[in-house]
């Protein structure tokens, strides 16, 4: 019982549900179905060069990778 129980309210469980949020709020961001990630880094000295939409991006991005990595080392 504490297996099913943690496999739908555990951390991975929860991880797994913002990464797809997060993705699917990149979609918005960026008005694409393809998942836009990997090599397209956006790299700036300045913040106040970017736009809103575009540092909302870069900040999701980066949640993404994070809960990415998350899952790989805790969930395997």
């Amino acid at each position: 019982m504490l297996d099913e129980i943690r496999g739908r309210y555990g951390d991975c469980a929860m991880v797994a549900r913002l990464l797809t949020q997060d993705e699917q709020d990149l979609t918005v961001l960026t008005g694409s179905r393809v998942k836009a990630m990997g090599s397209q880094a956006i790299t700036t000295l300045y913040r106040d060069q970017l736009s809103d939409d575009e540092v909302d991006q870069v900040i999701l991005r980066r949640l993404i990778d994070m809960r990415e990595r998350y899952l790989r080392k805790h969930c395997g």
